[in-house]
């Protein structure tokens, strides 16, 4: 059954049926799978992954993957076209949005991309097609493949991250089981359709549904048991609860919240204000690396005032509001609604202790600053929280709050000395990418997630000896 955001290859039919709504109260309906029905499709879905090692090469898996999802941003495509309504609905993403939003991540899907993925990451792509001999070890061979089944937890914030998911899994040459996110609910249901139909064996090896993430269901406990490695998307409530039911010998991988980080000199240009805003805009912040925390580096007098018609953080909102402008974001909830304006509250006017808002009437934009070196800040749409602070080495103490947690780091205006300082504390922190602001939003198609690698964490290695 292929209705809705559901991908249930093998399924005839559902006796009763599960409403989600989406962050913008959109509804949408899935089957209520029984036990029985779950454990047959999964079992269904891992017999075509097996079924597909046999009779296709990693080669013909990209081929046909990356066909499939470059359809999704082709606007003249009946699945393109599907997919910018898909967003419009249950995100409501504007159609230029979707279509941006789309256009970006589909740069990673073209099938020189994914190839290179695989090629990088294990040398040799044959690898994952039979054993193969090891050019370090005469006599001994060796072969990588990921497990019989693969279960994705999807988080949905960021729109097409669950279509590179999938695709992530196809590489290692698993079945897919997705739980796919209330707020993106059809992407990979329109990914599985597209991948059908450019190779039928292939469209098999994936199955998509939704659940209640408050009820542990008939669908949610079958396909854990049924999958090699759970792959967690989400914030830190929904990764201790998967963990919580995950079988003890089930490996979890887990992609929880994280921040981007923006370091800026005073002497920061117009163009690099422009690519902050770009950054800030993108998916209206919620991604990991959306840039949340921006600190202005160097001597305070150089920044004052903060007010200033030409001052940087002036510049920097009139930028945004220009941004915003040309590409409007998804609508706000009542909740981020009254955030936002508590936010604003605290930092109303500029006062001794040097705290500055400002922002649109409508809500669109926000930029809160103040004096003292501090890393609150919360995940409110196309907000950011501004600190200044004289040197990087000042941002050291903020090691136990922010170490671990900052994803991306974002530098303009910096001096090599200085840069050199960021990448160290950088090291330290564990932090995944240091990049020229503008480019924070759009990680290249290569990019360590959380630092690791995309496909490794997936694979079991078998030695012939």
């Amino acid at each position: 059954m292929n209705d809705g955001p559901a991908w249930l290859p093998g399924c005839s039919g559902a006796d009763s049926w599960v409403t989600g709504q989406t962050v913008v109260g959109a509804s949408f309906t899935v089957p209520r799978l029984s036990g029985v029905e779950a454990r047959a499709i999964a079992d269904r879905t891992t017999r075509a992954a097996l079924a597909a090692r046999r009779t296709h090469r990693i080669a013909d898996v990209i081929l046909a993957a990356s066909r499939a999802a470059l359809r999704l941003a082709d606007p003249d495509d009946t699945v393109g076209a599907a997919a910018v309504d898909a967003l419009q609905l249950s995100g409501g993403w504007s159609r230029h949005s979707a279509q941006e939003l789309l256009a970006q991540n589909a740069a990673g899907w073209t099938a020189m991309c994914l190839a290179s993925i695989v090629s990088d990451e294990l040398g040799n792509p044959a690898l994952l097609d039979a054993p193969q001999d090891d050019p370090e070890r005469p006599g001994r061979r060796r072969q990588a493949i990921g497990p019989p089944a693969l279960l994705v937890i999807l988080a949905g914030n960021v729109p097409g991250v669950s279509v590179t998911a999938v695709l992530r899994g196809l590489l290692v040459r698993s079945a897919v089981l997705c739980k796919v996110s209330r707020h993106e609910p059809d992407l990979v249901g329109l990914f599985a359709r597209a991948l059908a139909e450019e190779d039928a064996a292939l469209g098999n090896t994936i199955a998509a549904t939704w659940w209640p993430a408050e009820e542990f269901s008939p669908t949610a406990a079958e396909w854990t048991k049924r999958s090699g490695k759970v792959i967690v998307y989400g914030g830190s409530d929904a990764v201790r609860s998967i963990r919580a039911r995950t079988p003890p010998e089930t490996p979890l991988l887990e992609y929880g919240p994280r921040l981007g980080l923006v370091l800026l000199g005073p002497d920061v240009s117009d163009a690099d204000l422009e690519g902050l805003a770009r950054d800030v805009c993108a998916y209206d912040q919620a991604g990991c690396v959306s840039p949340r925390l921006v600190y202005l580096l160097g001597d305070p007098s150089a920044w004052d005032p903060l007010d200033g018609p030409d001052a940087p953080i002036r510049r920097l909102a009139q930028t945004l509001s220009d941004r915003v402008a040309a590409s409007p974001g998804t609508r706000l909830t009542d909740a981020e609604a009254i955030a936002i304006r508590a936010a604003r509250a605290r930092y109303q006017f500029a006062g001794e202790d040097g705290s500055l808002a400002l922002g649109a009437e409508d809500l669109s934009w926000t930029i809160l600053c103040r004096d003292d070196v501090d890393s609150y800040s919360e995940v409110l749409p196309r907000t950011i929280w501004a600190y200044r602070i004289g040197a990087v080495d000042d941002l050291r103490e903020l090691g136990p709050l922010l170490g671990g947690r900052v994803q991306a780091v974002g530098v303009a205006g910096i001096d090599a000395t200085a840069r050199r300082e960021i990448e160290q504390l950088a090291v330290e922190w564990r932090v995944s990418r240091v990049s020229p602001v503008g480019e924070m939003a759009w990680p290249p198609f290569d990019w360590r997630h959380d630092g690791r690698l995309q496909l490794l964490p997936l694979l079991n290695w078998t030695d012939f000896e």
